[in-house]
C-alpha cells in the first residue's frame, strides 16, 4: 500500500483513473454524433444498434476475466493489456471500411474499455483509505457526468470540423497519457501477493465466452423477438439455455468460475449486485426512452426533448459527488434507503406524468427526471463505496467486475424489455418502432411525433413501461430494507478475506 503521508502517488493514479473514465465515457456518447454520417457512409440501417451493442456487451463479458487477472497476475500489466487493447480497437474504428468492420473494431474497443474500468477502479481503491473512496468516488461521478454534457457537443464539433473518424481518435492521447500515469505511479499489491481465494484460480475464459453467449441470445430474443420466426425462436432459446447452464456449472468449480463464489456470501456485495442490476436496468430505460415519451405523448420541442436526459444527468452528477463527500462506508444502510425510496418517487411520477398532456406533463417529466437523477446517482455511489470497502485487495479486482457486470447487464435487459413492450404494445406502436428504430434519437423522435394517432396509442404503452420501472424500484427498496439488519454496519476490520 502506498504510504499514507505519500499524495503524490495518489494523486497521479487518480488521475490515470479518472483520465481513462472520460474516454470510456465519451466513447459512449460522441458517437452519437457520427451515426447519420456513418450511415450515410456505409448503409446498414439495420445494423446500426450493433455499433452500441457489441460495444456494451463486449464490456460486460470481459470484466469478470480481467478482475480475476488483476488479482492474480497484478493491476499493472493487466492495465497495460487493455489500454493496447482499446488504443488498437479504437484506432481501427476509425480506419472501418463498412458496417461489419466498425461493429468487430467496436468489439475489440469494449474488450479494453472492460478492462480499464474494472482494473483502473480496482487499483485506485488499492492505495486509498476507507475514509477517502467517497470522495474519490464523488470525482469519479462527477467525470461521467461531464462526458455525458460535452461528449455531445465535442462530437458535433469534430463533425463540422473535420471527418466522422476523428470521433473515435480524439480519445486515443487521453488513453496513452491515463497508462503511462498508472505504471509510473501505482504502488499497490504486486501480483505474487494474491490471497488463498485466488491462488488455486485460473483465467476464467470459457466462462466469460459461455456469459457472451447466454447475453447475445438474450437480447436477439429480447430486441428482435416480434421478427423472428419460431424455428428461430427454438434455436436462440436451446443456445441460450446451454451456454446459461455451462455457465452456471463452471461457476460451481472454483479453480474456474467468473468470480469467487464466497463473494455473493457477504451480504454488502449482495446488495451491491442487484442495486446495480436493478437500477442500471432503470436508468437505461429512461434515458433511451424517456425523449421519445416527451416528443410522442407530449409533442415536445427539441430542447425540451434534449432537457429530459440533461437533467437527470446533472442532478445524477451532483448527487454523486454530494453523497460521496458525505458517505461514510461503514453507515450506508440509512442513505441507501432513502435513495431507493427516491428512485420508487421519481418512477410513480413519470407514471403519473403519462396520463397527463402538455405543459403539465412536460414539467412533471422533466421534475421526474431530476428525482430519478438524484436517488440512481446516490444509490451508485453509496454502493460502490460500502463494495470496495467491504473486500481485500486480494478480491477487489473480481469484486469491481461483478459490479460493473451486474450495471451493464441490467441495462442491456432493461433497455430491450422496454423496446419490447413499446413494440408490441399494439400495430401501430410496432410499425413506429420498426420504422425509427436505427435513426438518430431527436430525428426518431420528431418522426413518432408527426405520425397521425402516434401519441394516443403510445400513451398507454409508455405508462405500462413507466409502471414496470416502478415496480423494479419498488423490488429494490423492499430487497434494501429486508437485508439493512445484516448490512448496516460494516467495520474495516471484519472485510472478507
Amino acid at each position: 500500500m502506498t504510504p499514507a503521508g505519500n499524495r503524490k502517488p495518489h494523486l497521479a493514479v487518480l488521475a490515470a483513473v479518472l483520465l481513462c473514465s472520460y474516454a470510456i465515457a465519451m466513447e459512449s456518447t460522441v458517437v452519437v454524433a457520427a451515426i447519420p454520417t456513418v450511415i450515410q457512409s456505409f448503409g446498414g440501417l439495420s445494423d446500426m444498434s450493433w455499433v452500441f451493442s457489441a460495444y456494451l456487451i463486449a464490456q460486460a463479458v470481459t470484466m469478470p476475466l480481467f478482475g480475476s487477472a488483476s488479482d492474480r497476475l497484478g493491476r499493472k500489466g493487466c492495465f497495460v493489456f487493455a489500454a493496447a487493447i482499446f488504443f488498437a480497437g479504437t484506432l481501427a474504428c476509425g480506419l472501418a471500411w463498412d458496417m461489419l468492420s466498425l461493429v468487430l473494431f467496436r468489439v475489440l474497443q469494449g474488450v479494453g474499455a472492460g478492462g480499464l474500468i474494472t482494473v483502473g477502479t480496482a487499483a485506485l481503491n488499492d492505495v486509498i483509505s476507507d475514509q477517502s473512496r467517497g470522495k474519490y468516488q464523488a470525482m469519479g461521478s462527477a467525470v461521467w457526468g461531464i462526458a455525458a454534457i460535452s461528449g455531445p457537443v465535442i462530437g458535433s464539433a469534430i463533425m463540422e470540423i473535420l471527418d466522422w473518424r476523428y470521433i473515435f481518435w480524439i480519445n486515443l492521447p487521453i488513453v496513452v497519457i491515463s497508462t503511462i500515469l498508472l505504471v509510473g505511479f501505482y504502488r499497490g499489491r504486486p501480483s505474487n501477493e494474491a490471497g488463498e481465494e485466488n491462488a488455486d484460480r485460473s483465467l476464467a475464459v470459457m466462462p466469460s465466452a459461455y456469459l457472451c453467449v447466454t447475453l447475445l441470445a438474450t437480447m436477439i430474443a429480447l430486441v428482435h423477438g416480434q421478427s423472428i420466426s419460431p424455428m428461430q425462436w427454438l434455436a436462440i432459446g436451446l443456445i441460450g439455455a446451454v451456454s446459461a447452464i455451462l455457465l452456471w456449472r463452471s461457476q460451481q468449480d472454483a479453480a474456474s468460475a467468473l468470480f469467487p463464489t464466497s463473494l455473493l456470501r457477504l451480504p454488502v456485495v449482495l446488495k451491491a449486485v442487484v442495486s446495480a442490476f436493478i437500477c442500471g436496468a432503470i436508468a437505461m430505460g429512461l434515458t433511451v426512452y424517456v425523449p421519445t415519451f416527451a416528443a410522442v405523448v407530449l409533442r415536445a420541442d427539441y430542447l425540451a426533448i434534449s432537457s429530459t436526459v440533461a437533467v437527470m444527468t446533472l442532478t445524477w452528477t451532483f448527487s454523486g459527488i454530494g453523497v460521496g463527500m458525505l458517505i461514510r462506508s461503514q453507515h450506508h444502510g440509512t442513505l441507501v434507503n432513502l435513495a431507493g425510496a427516491i428512485v420508487l418517487a421519481g418512477s410513480l411520477g413519470l407514471c403519473l406524468a403519462a396520463l397527463q398532456s402538455g405543459n403539465e406533463g412536460l414539467i412533471l417529466v422533466l421534475a421526474m427526471s431530476g428525482v430519478l437523477g438524484i436517488g440512481l446517482g446516490a444509490c451508485s455511489v453509496i454502493f460502490s463505496v460500502a463494495l470496495q470497502s467491504a473486500v481485500t485487495d486480494t478480491v477487489r479486482g473480481s469484486a469491481t467486475s461483478l459490479f460493473y457486470l451486474s450495471r451493464m447487464l441490467g441495462q442491456s435487459i432493461g433497455v430491450a424489455v422496454c423496446g419490447g413492450l413499446l413494440a408490441s404494445a399494439d400495430p401501430i406502436a410496432r410499425e413506429l418502432m420498426a420504422r425509427v428504430s436505427s435513426m438518430d434519437p431527436a430525428d426518431a423522435a420528431h418522426a413518432m411525433a408527426a405520425a397521425s394517432g402516434a401519441a394516443d396509442s403510445m400513451r398507454s404503452a409508455f405508462l405500462v413501461m413507466f409502471a414496470m420501472l416502478a415496480a423494479l424500484a419498488a423490488l429494490h427498496l423492499l430487497f434494501n430494507i429486508r437485508t439493512r439488519h445484516r448490512t448496516a454496519a460494516i467495520e474495516p476490520s471484519r472485510t472478507w478475506h
